[in-house]
């Protein structure tokens, strides 16, 4: 037997950020570092959820 019920839905907002430090090395022993960098955004999502009992 299965019952099935929805809590309920809504809008929640999900944020996402990369951030990066890059540092290279060639041949002859040059180098050096490249600038940081970030980038992010936030995005509003749906979100269902769905709650199962199994016996």
């Amino acid at each position: 037997m299965e019952h099935l019920r929805s809590s309920g839905e809504g809008t929640f907002p999900l944020q996402a950020t990369v951030t990066w430090e890059i540092e290279w090395t060639g041949t002859g022993g040059a180098g050096g570092d490249l600038p940081d960098g970030s980038f992010g955004a936030t995005q509003d999502v749906v979100v269902q959820e769905i709650q199962a009992i199994n016996r």
